[in-house]
């Protein structure tokens, strides 16, 4: 029995792609937020469909994923 690999350019592969659920933000505390990158941190935003207008320091974005975090 001869195994063979997939190859990088198998369209079928490709399209299982599943959505992502959410992040939840129940256990990010602020010292994990603090420690995010500020990509990651836009991420978990657009993930909750969460605008962070005027956002331009970190610690605005952590303290926006802290005010969506005591909405939910």
């Amino acid at each position: 029995m001869q195994l063979q690999r997939l190859s990088k350019k198998d369209e079928t592969v490709c399209e299982l792609k599943y959505p992502k659920p959410p992040t939840d933000l129940k256990p990010l505390t602020t010292d994990v937020l603090q420690k995010m990158r500020v990509k990651a941190l836009r991420d978990i935003l657009d993930e909750h469909s969460a605008p962070c207008i005027g956002c331009v320091e970190k610690s605005d974005f952590v303290e926006r994923i802290q005010n969506l975090r005591d909405e939910l």
